[in-house]
């Protein structure tokens, strides 16, 4: 896993100078391509997830957390030098899970973040079209254009080698150019390799180095037959 800790120490020093694009409804239209990128393969997708996340005032936060308390249960923790409001709760529209988390620091000269993240397992016609529009409704209720919205999509191959023509295949179906590759030298670790690339095909990036980055692939070996492909954009952020 060091390399993958040693990724999330980069994301995290250039997360505040990223250029993120966003539009409304943005966050719907790329999950959708991500899906259709998968072409013969949807039946391959275990698991989704999109997360949106906006820096606010903490007053705004505050307004959102009262929405929040009209919806689900809210539980309230403190410690670390702020205050946390969290919401875990399953979608029956989704037939997912549902969390939000508002982050409220103690001083007032730190911004203040609110989270919401969507999971659901497997893909269908269904989940295409209810899940779509309670992530566009849930984040017209508690975003701004300014959120920024991350998804992700899980397969599972049961072929090491037939591993590798889904990713061409996956690849070519994004128009994606690959622009760096990391190896793991620890061969206790499960991640075999991460891939960071580019498509043209929306318009969520980040700038790394002067290069727009919206794609990460990372590739992971569960059992002697089975490898876990996890495809996310602008870039994964969930553990892995």
């Amino acid at each position: 896993m060091r390399i993958a800790k040693l990724y999330l120490i980069i994301f995290f020093l250039i997360l505040p100078t990223a250029n993120f694009v966003q539009g409304q409804k943005q966050n719907v239209n790329v999950m959708e391509k991500l899906v259709n990128g998968f072409n013969e393969y949807k039946d391959t997708i275990t698991e989704w997830n999109i997360t949106i996340k906006e820096q606010m005032s903490q007053k705004d936060i505050l307004k959102r957390v009262e929405k929040l308390k009209k919806e689900y249960n809210v539980v309230k923790t403190s410690g670390d030098g702020s205050q946390k409001f969290h919401v875990s709760d399953s979608d029956q529209i989704t037939n997912g899970n549902v969390r939000f988390t508002a982050i409220i620091p103690d001083e007032l000269r730190f911004k203040a973040e609110f989270i919401m993240s969507i999971n659901g397992h497997n893909w269908n016609e269904s989940t295409e079209q209810t899940s779509m529009k309670q992530v566009d409704r849930l984040k017209e209720h508690y975003f701004t254009n300014e959120s920024k919205t991350f998804t992700c999509l899980t397969a599972d191959i049961h072929d090491t080698i037939n591993s590798v023509y889904f990713m061409d295949k996956v690849k070519e179906s994004y128009q994606a150019k690959i622009l760096s590759k990391q190896m793991d030298s620890n061969d206790k670790s499960m991640i075999k390799e991460i891939k960071y690339g580019y498509t043209p095909l929306w318009r969520e990036k980040i700038i790394i180095d002067g290069n727009p980055i919206n794609l990460q692939f990372v590739i992971k070996k569960t059992t002697d037959d089975a490898i876990e492909i996890r495809v996310g954009t602008p870039i994964l952020i969930n553990e892995y």
